[in-house]
């Protein structure tokens, strides 16, 4: 994936227990960045052969690979920005992952809270999203995401909400949804969520965010939640809703629009919530949105330029919902400068690099490098009024 997708589309490559064969009984694919491989003696699988680079970064943590652990390892020296870590043989992950946890937690501070969860609603995949410095709304947003994960859309709206004091938390569709649900069991899962970050971050109001996948379950699950959490809804924000619900994730729904059998009409679901604001927002490029079918049950809808994903205007999305809510004087608090990361603040120790210089597109660490210290200056001449102070010799040991 490193070799032959461009070059700035990946940060970072992580690989654990690699092995330089594969099982293909087909030619890799050719590309500007070719990756070769050598047939082996049963016809049945590659054999890679080394590149010279990589256009980013590649971390691999042997810890028991299933090959010849000494040819893996002469492979991986051989890259220039491969970095290898052998990983002391223990039981399972519990070897590994605190290592791997850690070069995530330097890469990227939010990828250890998409691979770890926040866990406060045992079976829910959430992710907080609180808000960053200044005063808070008095609503608690939840979004539910596309069956792509809690991805770029999801992180970016959200994230603009919180910065105009609207804190969320995310709901990862595609971990959720892995399994079948029924909507009551959703509906019980929202509930659980709802009612302990209410208390937690002592809110009153709701706002129920849904984008693709997310949205069109979300008027049924709504539909199934107690009255006493329905009248504390604010508004509810449907992102690029389809005419039917699935609720279950299928790889059939990344290729096709078309519902499958089984699948839930959407618009009955958004009749009966007749009683609260309803927001939909949807691209013009759209073409089976069902926003603009809804106008005359009372939904505002509200297009944006642009198809599934609204020409990454999140900005724009996030500004047409907070444009939704009462009116609130929010004075900010001076923004104090950032706290540190957590975690490590350079590369973790046990990543060293095959080469002595450091390659131009390694990630590169959040925290600046300890500059040396700069030789003494020479001693400007006595001035008439200021003696000027001679060195004085180390003492002798």
């Amino acid at each position: 994936a490193l070799i032959q997708a461009p070059n700035d589309r990946f940060h970072a490559g992580v690989s654990v227990d690699f092995c330089p064969e594969l099982a293909l009984a087909k030619p890799l694919c050719q590309s500007a960045n070719n990756l070769e491989g050598a047939r082996v003696v049963d016809n049945k699988s590659l054999s890679l052969l080394p590149v010279t680079r990589l256009p980013t970064t590649w971390f691999v943590f042997q810890n028991r690979p299933t090959c010849d652990a000494a040819l893996a390892s002469q492979f991986i020296k051989s890259i220039q920005l491969a970095r290898g870590s052998e990983v002391a043989d223990t039981a399972g992950s519990k070897g590994w992952l605190p290592q791997v946890t850690a070069l995530m937690q330097w890469l990227d501070p939010g990828i250890v809270r998409q691979v770890q969860p926040d866990a406060n609603v045992v079976g829910v995949p959430l992710t907080e999203v609180p808000v960053p410095a200044g005063a808070e709304r008095p609503q608690l947003a939840v979004m539910l995401s596309g069956d792509g994960g809690w991805a770029l859309l999801d992180r970016a709206v959200t994230a603009e909400l919180a910065k105009n004091g609207l804190p969320t938390i995310g709901w990862d569709s595609l971990s959720y949804f892995w399994k079948a649900r029924q909507p009551d069991e959703v509906a019980l899962d929202l509930e659980r969520a709802l009612r302990y970050y209410l208390a937690s971050w002592k809110k009153e109001r709701i706002v129920l965010i849904g984008y693709s996948f997310g949205a069109d379950v979300l008027p049924a699950v709504i539909n199934r939640l107690p009255q006493s959490l329905r009248e504390k809804i604010e508004l509810v924000v449907f992102l690029g809703l389809s005419t039917h619900a699935a609720f279950e994730f299928n790889l059939r729904n990344w290729i096709s629009d078309a519902p499958a059998a089984g699948d839930q009409p959407v618009r009955p679901e958004v009749e009966k919530l007749k009683e609260l604001k309803r927001l939909c927002i949807y691209g013009t490029e759209e073409d089976d949105a069902l926003c603009p079918k809804l106008a005359d049950i009372g939904v505002i809808t509200n297009p944006m330029p642009g198809d599934h994903h609204f020409d990454e205007d999140y900005p724009g999305v996030a500004k047409r919902i907070l444009d939704q809510l009462p009116t609130v004087k929010t004075v900010q608090a001076p923004v104090a400068a950032a706290a540190p990361t957590p975690g490590p603040v350079g590369p973790p120790p046990f990543m060293q690099p095959n080469q002595p210089t450091q390659p131009t597109q390694a990630p590169q660490p959040t925290s600046q490098p300890i500059q040396p210290a700069q030789p003494a200056q020479p001693a400007q001449p006595a001035q008439p009024t200021q003696p000027a102070q001679a060195p004085q010799p180390p003492t002798p040991r």
